[in-house]
């Protein structure tokens, strides 16, 4: 799965939806998913849930919904990305060589990546 992932980066755009680093450190069960190397699989698949197929930028107006590269559908707005665990103000969005970056207040994790990382969606809390 992982190579799978790397392919597909590097073959077409793609959005990224990406908590800041403090947004991370708020969700308990995270801990050790990055630092692990016995735990690479789960890690590509947890990114599944925030990557995009082609460039997607943040509508003007009226949200819309996209579905992932794990085919779960998020809305995107003009300044927000919803789940059904959430929502993440987006605080900047970065055009980059191979797409685009919205960089996310919070960790909206859908319900599928909640079960397999094998706990409860986080919380809004700051």
């Amino acid at each position: 799965m992982a190579i799978d992932l790397a392919v597909e980066l590097v073959e077409s755009p793609y959005t990224l939806l990406a908590p800041v680093d403090t947004a991370l450190a708020r969700v308990d069960h995270l801990e050790g998913l990055f630092d692990d190397p016995d735990r690479i699989e789960e890690l590509f698949d947890f990114f599944h849930f925030f990557l995009l197929r082609g460039i997607v930028e943040t509508p003007v107006q009226t949200p819309l919904f996209v579905a992932t590269v794990h085919g779960q559908l998020v809305q995107l707005g003009p300044q927000f990305v919803s789940a059904p665990s959430g929502t993440a103000t987006i605080l900047e969005s970065v055009r980059c060589r191979g797409g685009m970056i919205h960089l996310l207040d919070s960790v909206v994790i859908p319900e599928q990546a909640s079960r397999t990382l094998g706990a409860a969606p986080p919380s809004r809390e700051s």
